[in-house]
């Protein structure tokens, strides 16, 4: 779960040091609320840096664009529907 909704993720779990471990993620199923926090990856603004931070705003912006493909074909829609009704 990720804040309270289903999640998905494919990742690399990789030996990173003696006693430590990297987890690199390959794949994330982006949610429409998702918000992702790396504490080790911020930058000055207090967003998530580097290339993680690039691929977080990425996948947000990815989420918003379908949120608007999704309005704009109910829109759609609508608009064959009215054109329908007037014989059109």
């Amino acid at each position: 779960m990720v804040n309270g909704e289903p999640g998905v993720a494919i990742v690399m779990v990789d030996e990173a040091g003696e006693g430590k471990i990297a987890v690199m993620p390959l794949f994330v199923a982006i949610t429409p609320n998702m918000e992702l926090i790396f504490p080790d990856e911020r930058d000055s603004s207090g967003g998530a840096g580097g290339p993680l931070g690039s691929a977080v705003k990425l996948g947000q912006a990815i989420g918003e664009m379908q949120q608007h493909v999704d309005g704009l074909q109910k829109n759609i829609e609508v608009l064959k529907t009215v054109k329908a009704s007037l014989g059109g």
